[in-house]
């Protein structure tokens, strides 16, 4: 969908958390007609923030009146299953993940990224490696967003088409998308995880989260973990119908096209040719997972024209996040870890 034709669509937002906000103002302001439900309380402020962006809303229930709707837009914490998304859909209307929603105003290149695990480091790395690349180009920016905390739908009216979108996705996100399209994906891993949401079926996970390459085609890079049977089989078995250009990582060797490991060095082959990048104790991320997310974020920003110095100062230089393995300090020959995922 265009921003043109939001301007002549009745939206409903189903949740009222920070991403469910964010695309309701997004869509008030591209001047479409705009009602948010949400099952519970109103998170404190959110009623403010709606009725100065002029966007009707319930909350504690939902009525007839969010069926009233040529497109429904979900919140990540709203489950397909939920009645009010299930009625929407037999009723014959159309359902949009809010990143899905906010691609539709967006014309910078999105690398997005998903996984099971790594997804936040994986973002923030990636993000922090354009960053330090855009330093000597004013008016240009990397913006960091999505399942990191930061909604898509906050961002995107300020992007300009010569930055780059590094976007956390999630498969909850993936879920309703239609026209998403990313000019670099990233596959970290599929592992059981949240199968609550998809009926205790892995197949029907992994498939979510295999919904960030299904509009992906010929120029567009898809980086994945080789190291991963289900992510090798995913993105190997699409990238001929889907005409991408698969890049591997892996720990095993350096593969034809990506990025591994070699005697404890980073190599890259993102063209014909190996292109050393680094040491692997230079990496400032410890860790055997963190190696693949430091992969990953090299491939990525290398086939978007990173130059490899900046890729490697950026990766030796990355202070980490928050909450995640995060080295709090050594007391008795004990090191204390400060980890969120524990």
């Amino acid at each position: 969908m265009t921003p043109e034709e939001v301007r002549t669509k009745r939206a409903t937002v189903v949740g009222g958390a920070r991403s469910g906000r964010a695309a309701a103002r997004l869509l008030a302001e591209a001047r479409g007609e705009v009602f948010l439900t949400e099952q519970g309380p109103p998170p404190e402020g959110t009623e403010p923030i709606l009725d100065e962006a002029g966007v009707d809303h319930e909350f504690e229930g939902h009525t007839v009146r969010a069926l009233d709707a040529d497109f429904f837009v979900l919140s990540p914490g709203v489950p397909t299953q939920s009645n009010i998304v299930q009625q929407a859909l037999r009723a014959g209307i159309n359902v949009y993940s809010e990143i899905e929603v906010a691609s539709w105003f967006c014309d910078a290149p999105i690398v997005a990224i998903t996984g099971t695990n790594g997804k936040t480091t994986t973002t923030s790395l990636t993000g922090h490696v354009f960053q330090r690349a855009f330093r000597d180009e004013p008016g240009r920016e990397a913006i960091v967003a999505g399942n990191i905390g930061y909604p898509f739908s906050d961002y995107v009216r300020e992007v300009e088409p010569s930055d780059v979108v590094v976007l956390e996705v999630s498969s909850f996100q993936l879920d309703h998308v239609d026209t998403f399209h990313p000019r670099v994906s990233v596959l970290l891993n599929v592992t059981p995880d949240h199968l609550g949401r998809y009926d205790h079926d892995f197949e029907a996970y992994a498939q979510a989260k295999f919904n960030i390459f299904r509009n992906q085609g010929e120029g567009d890079v898809v980086v994945y973990n080789r190291d991963d049977d289900t992510v090798r089989r995913g993105v190997e078995g699409a990238a001929e119908t889907h005409g991408f250009r698969p890049l591997a990582i892996t720990l095993e060797g350096v593969p034809g096209a990506g990025g591994g490991l070699e005697n404890d060095r980073i190599v890259l082959r993102t063209d014909d040719e190996d292109e050393p990048l680094m040491n692997r104790d230079e990496l400032a991320l410890r860790g055997r997972h963190n190696v693949y997310n430091s992969l990953a974020a090299a491939v990525s920003a290398r086939v978007m024209e990173v130059e490899s110095a900046v890729i490697r100062e950026s990766l030796s230089g990355f202070e980490g996040v928050p909450h995640r393995l995060e080295e709090v300090r050594t007391i008795d020959g004990v090191l204390y870890v400060n980890d969120s995922k524990a």
